[in-house]
Formats: structure tokens, sequence, C-alpha cells
């Protein structure tokens, strides 16, 4: 289809699915939900078209803020798309939902920091920036109950295990050194740092003087 024809469908898509919402969450509709999915659908396919991403822009803000917390999930994997016109509807609208609920945000938000991929790291960062310029001590409080349930559910011996696996994997298949030192360097900062637990000091114990020598 040519793009002024397409853009027509889209706009008449967005409208629909924009009024079926406003009219659902009024008395709580189980087709809420999908249709949120579909106007999503709308903007993520075709937010690059002229004027739609302004158009769902002026809808989206007749959609209860509530409503968005359904869909989370779905708003917080496309946080690293590169289409500055999608950004420029999905980000303001991630903005104001932490500004409403930023209790909703904070444990996908911590995990996502913690992404190997450098634009969604990029990207979940600088959403927890803002939640954390209204809701500074919940941030705070969040993020050190997410790292002690990862210090608690990964132990060392695993991670250290998985590192060095990956490590030699990079090195003498790969023979890229580089990669190897990304892999070993944060693992050796967390030794450096020294043991915060019982585990942590049995490990330190028994492998501590072997890997700073290796270091």
């Amino acid at each position: 289809l040519p793009d002024r024809i397409l853009r027509n469908h889209v706009v008449a898509a967005v409208s629909g699915f924009v009024n079926a919402i406003s009219m659902g969450t009024v008395q709580w509709s189980a087709s809420v939900q999908q249709d949120l999915l579909n106007l999503l659908t709308c903007l993520f396919k075709f937010g690059n078209l002229q004027d739609i991403a302004s158009i769902l822009n002026s809808c989206i803000s007749s959609i209860a803020i509530e409503a968005w917390l359904g869909v989370l999930p779905q708003l917080l994997a496309r946080i690293h798309i590169k289409q500055p016109s999608v950004r420029s509807v999905l980000h303001p609208l991630l903005v104001r939902l932490g500004e409403k609920h930023p209790q909703a945000f904070i444990y996908p938000l911590s995990v996502l920091l913690k992404s190997p991929v450098a634009e969604r790291k990029s990207a979940a960062q600088s959403l927890m920036n803002s939640l954390r310029s209204h809701s500074s001590a919940l941030v705070g409080e969040a993020l050190l109950v997410s790292s002690e349930l990862i210090r608690v559910a990964i132990l060392w011996l695993e991670t250290w295990h998985e590192g060095l696996e990956d490590a030699s994997r990079l090195y003498f298949g790969d023979g890229n050194m580089a990669a190897m030192l990304d892999v070993l360097l944060p693992l050796h900062e967390n030794l450096e740092r020294g043991a915060e637990t019982e585990r942590e000091t049995e490990f330190l114990g028994a492998f501590g003087q072997d890997l700073a020598q290796g270091h």
C-alpha cells in the first residue's frame, strides 16, 4: 500500500482502539488489554510513518494511566527501540507511568540495568534516573533489595564457574583476549570489594589466593 493510504488506515485503527480502551476502562473490560496490545502494535510497526507518533501522543493522553500497567512488560521490552518517532511516544509514556506508579517500575528496571545489551541498559538507566528524581528513597531501597536477592540467588562459586568457562571459550576458542578480560575483570573487582556473606568468606578462603595470583 502507498504510505498515504497506509497512514489513513493506521490513524483510523488508532482512533478505534483508543475509543475502545477509554470505554472499557470506565467499567473494566477483559478486552482492554488486547486493545492496548493492538495499539502498541500500531506504534511499534507503523510509528515511523508521517504524523503517526504525534497522533498517538495526543490520543494516549486520553487513556487512564493505570490502564498501561497491564502491558508494562511489553512497554519495557521495547525501551531500547531505535526509531526516534517511536521513542518520542514510548519514553514520555513510561515517565508518566513511573511518576504515578513508581513501585511497579523498580524491579523490572533493576533487571534491565544488568542487561548485556548496551542500548537497553542505557534506556533503563535513563528511566531509573527519572524515577530517582521524585522517588529517590524507594529507588535506593529497591536497588539494595535487588542486589541482595541476586547475591543470595547466585553464589560466587557459580558466578566464577560460569565466568571462567566463558573466558576460556573466548580466549582459546575465539582468540578474543579483550572479550575474555571483559568477563574476568568484573569478577576480580567483586573479590577486591571483599566478602559480605558467610558463603563469600568461605569462597575467599578456598580460592581467593589462587584467583588473586591469577589476576
